[in-house]
């Protein structure tokens, strides 16, 4: 018996021992998939304030491994190794993301949508501004500025239903048109962002830089707190944002040209 116990003993010994020596288990060593859950993180090349800067944009998926003790992550982004220095309380990254939504509570938000949905994951877009007609460019890029994704997107969903349906391209001429064919323009929220306003294809305005006008960004809400837009950040495509950060805070007002019903 003697014999047995101390058997166990030894063994427990040598587990300790080897758990001790093991420097991360094999999840740590590999890696975790996770995602960016702001609209944007910043990392470093090296974990030192001082290190080379880079913005990684919503929903990118990155290779996160164990946290530092003094608060760096170190990131695969892209292939990269990059190091990410975690706030407290700050959820920059998670580890699942749900599919965005491109489906409307009635046909006319989920024409919208499909649209949306089609520029974003079947086109490769870049930001142009002024440009709002997204045809195809010889280096086979379709541009669009904020405001011609969005005409673009309401006008090309609601033809099906009306041809008189013409949103202009223009932000302040969108801002202020009280009647899109047949259908009156409705104001939903103004200043205050609240989410449960809000229908899947309204369009939301935005002040995000300085100068006298009163909004200079216009996007589309999605839901599930997410939107769609095309911007001239990262490098400018039509990009997925979370409605938090610059853009709640940058909140101006949000529109609903597509009939509810």
């Amino acid at each position: 018996m003697k014999k047995v116990v101390a058997y166990f003993l030894s063994a427990i010994c040598a587990i300790g021992l080897l758990a001790e020596a093991a420097p991360l288990n094999a999840v740590q060593a590999s890696g975790r998939t996770a995602y960016v859950a702001l609209h944007q993180i910043t990392v470093h090349t090296s974990d030192d304030n001082d290190s080379k800067e880079e913005y990684i944009p919503y929903r990118t998926k990155v290779t996160k491994y164990t946290n530092e003790e003094d608060g760096w992550i170190k990131l695969k982004v892209n292939g990269k190794i990059r190091w990410h220095y975690s706030h407290e309380g700050e959820n920059s990254l998670v580890y699942s993301m749900p599919k965005p939504n491109f489906k409307g509570q009635n046909k006319y938000q989920t024409r919208v949508l499909k649209v949306a949905k089609k520029v974003y994951t079947k086109w490769k877009t870049a930001y142009g501004h002024n440009a709002s007609e997204g045809k195809k460019a010889k280096n086979g890029k379709r541009y669009f500025d904020c405001s011609g994704f969005v005409s673009y997107c309401l006008n090309t969903g609601m033809h099906k239903y009306s041809k008189k349906y013409q949103l202009s391209k223009n932000i302040k001429t969108i801002y202020n048109t009280k009647k899109v064919g047949k259908w009156k323009v409705k104001k939903i929220l103004s200043n205050k962002l609240k989410e449960s306003k809000l229908k899947p294809g309204d369009v939301l305005f935005f002040k995000l830089n300085g100068g006298k006008d009163k909004y200079d960004h216009c996007a589309i809400y999605l839901g599930n707190g997410e939107m769609i837009h095309s911007t001239h950040n990262f490098g400018g495509k039509v990009r997925l944002m979370p409605l938090t950060g610059i853009y709640e805070d940058g909140f101006v007002a949000a529109k609903r040209y597509i009939p509810a019903k």
